[in-house]
């Protein structure tokens, strides 16, 4: 069940549609992406989202494995960025989402990002 749910919130995240990610979330959603501070609440998580869709070209997540228990979820991915510059660099990611309510509640990204901006 959660599978679908995570498909399509990454399908906006792809389409780098910060208001269509949102959609999937709750309002008090809590967001960490990799070693960056932790935010909390949708008007947080758009300014961070949002500012790094602004520093990418573009964004292709791709599932290689998922596992649930209950309302929770781990997914693993690799994830192909498109620098500003045209390059492309793939990298390995994993994800824990908490979900309620179908909606995401607590979304954690375990990757490093650093070789985007090298």
């Amino acid at each position: 069940m959660l599978k679908q749910r995570i498909e399509e919130m990454f399908k906006r995240v792809d389409a780098m549609d910060v208001e269509g990610y949102l959609r999937h979330v709750t309002d008090d959603i809590r967001f960490r992406f990799g070693s960056a501070p932790e935010v909390s609440g949708k008007a947080a998580v758009h300014d961070t989202v949002g500012q790094f869709f602004s520093s990418i070209g573009g964004i292709k997540h791709t599932l290689t494995g998922l596992w649930e228990s209950g309302e929770t979820a781990i997914v693993r991915l690799e994830v192909e960025y498109t620098r500003k510059n045209g390059t492309k660099v793939t990298l390995p990611c994993a994800n824990i989402f908490e979900f309620r309510d179908e909606r995401i509640a607590d979304y954690r990204v375990y990757m490093d990002v650093t070789p985007v901006f090298a």
